[in-house]
């Protein structure tokens, strides 16, 4: 018994420096999303070696309710009256993006790479951890869809810093990533989204509903804010620690033959990836063209060095 707990406590320890590593390397390089990257690229190297470790559920789905509620406070209040003033440009510019990506999943599916609707949800646009997450839920197989979801966010974020470079002249980086580890807005506001994620968790526990530890509290968080009661207010290293624990559940969740399998589906994955940034890219160049969007949102304007 003491013997397991002690190979316990070593594996986690490994586990924790490499994925400190990994994730040090991302950050360094620019990398987005180098807090969930980070540790999903170490434990899919711990579960290539066949090492042990586990997370738990109740951990994974109090992290998806964390995830939530920074999600709902990086949506404005002013985000309605933004719709209803450029409803037009907003609507069609998503739907292009879903049914796009939409039938290209179809496609990847339909080639019987992917198990189910997986490649559906890989290729869907949003959020790569709001996608990632909620797949699960519908019992999708959330390892190949983070696969799709983070090749898809690198890659989208260097052929934009490139274009951005290239076609407008300005001097263009991916910006220094910066987290704040210890500080909160408020003890107020703190309280407040610790409540929130709590009640969900409970929630979400009590009556048997994991696909709803990731929308509830974005849910909840929207309704608090819009009157004013409360901000959403959680110190970095509470956020550092929940893309940690998503990150260790999906990639332990790895095996030699799956690996294996990625690896065949990588140039699909890639071939798909080009093609959806390709088609959206050029129907942003209708829209600015259409819409005056370069004047509309002057906002959005790269910035000339």
């Amino acid at each position: 018994m003491f013997k397991n707990y002690k190979k316990a406590v070593l594996y986690w320890l490994l586990l924790l420096v490499l994925s400190f590593c990994f994730f040090y390397g991302f950050f360094q390089f620019r990398v987005p999303a180098a807090l969930l990257l980070g540790p999903m690229i170490a434990a899919i190297v711990f579960s290539s070696f066949e090492l042990k470790v586990t997370t738990g559920k109740p951990l994974f789905l109090l992290a998806q309710a964390v995830v939530g509620i920074t999600i709902a406070g990086q949506l404005p209040v002013t985000l309605f009256s933004q719709l209803s003033t450029h409803w037009p440009i907003f609507i069609s510019g998503a739907l292009f993006a879903i049914f796009t990506a939409a039938g290209l999943g179809w496609i990847l599916s339909k080639s019987a790479l992917f198990p189910g609707n997986t490649a559906i949800w890989g290729t869907s646009p949003g959020a790569a951890m709001a996608m990632t997450v909620i797949s699960e839920s519908f019992g999708e197989d959330i390892r190949l869809v983070a696969l799709m979801q983070y090749l898809r966010v690198i890659c989208c974020t260097f052929s934009a810093t490139i274009l951005g470079k290239y076609l407008s002249g300005a001097s263009t980086h991916i910006a220094s990533p910066h987290l704040d580890l210890l500080s909160i807005r408020s003890g107020h506001d703190f309280m407040w989204t610790i409540a929130i994620v709590g009640l969900s968790f409970l929630f979400v526990v009590k009556f048997k509903r994991p696909n709803l530890a990731f929308i509830l509290p974005i849910i909840i968080g929207i309704i608090a804010k819009a009157p004013g009661l409360t901000q959403i207010s959680l110190p970095g290293f509470i956020i550092a620690g929940v893309y940690a624990i998503i990150g260790w559940n999906i990639g332990l969740r790895f095996s030699r033959p799956l690996l294996r399998h990625a690896a065949k589906l990588l140039p699909s994955v890639l071939l798909s990836i080009c093609l959806l940034i390709a088609v959206n890219a050029a129907f942003g160049l209708i829209v600015v063209q259409w819409a005056g969007v370069h004047d509309s949102f002057p906002s959005y304007q790269l910035r000339r060095s």
